[in-house]
């Protein structure tokens, strides 16, 4: 199936977006350093930014509209900041999040002078997130750059 799915850059057009019919909502992470912080999506963005948006959302939308977040490079270089973000994604009651490539500080996938991560370190990261997953309905999706560096 074909899942419509509508980006949000706050609770209420979230909101709108749920009462318009759609699937799921998106909470990327340039329109949080956009909409919410006022700046590009630099990796200046924490954690904390992404989930007072989260959590603003999922306060207004029902848990019938899945919300997909994404956690850049999942805050952090270490194992420990992916699985903090994960479990804190999920106690928010996002629904999915995708983790990229990037290095830090990592740019916005529409901006140029992007370098990726190895293989290896991708798959680093994406293994941690899943073992921090306490909801077996939780979705790790991961996302590349690597056609734009």
């Amino acid at each position: 199936p074909i899942l419509k799915c509508a980006g949000a850059l706050n609770a209420y057009t979230a909101l709108q977006a749920h009462q318009a019919g759609f699937d799921m909502i998106y909470v990327s992470g340039g329109g949080v350093a956009l909409g919410s912080m006022g700046h590009p999506d630099l990796g200046i963005t924490t954690l904390d930014d992404v989930l007072t948006d989260v959590r603003r959302i999922t306060r207004v939308v029902p848990p019938t509209t899945p919300l997909l977040v994404d956690i850049d490079t999942g805050f952090g270089t270490s194992q420990f900041a992916i699985k903090r973000a994960i479990k804190d994604m999920i106690s928010a009651g996002a629904a999915a999040v995708h983790i990229e490539d990037q290095v830090l500080a990592k740019r916005c996938g529409h901006r140029p002078n992007k370098a990726v991560v190895s293989t290896e370190e991708m798959c680093a990261r994406i293994s941690a997130a899943v073992e921090a997953r306490t909801d077996p309905d939780f979705v790790i999706m991961a996302r590349t750059d690597a056609l734009a560096v």
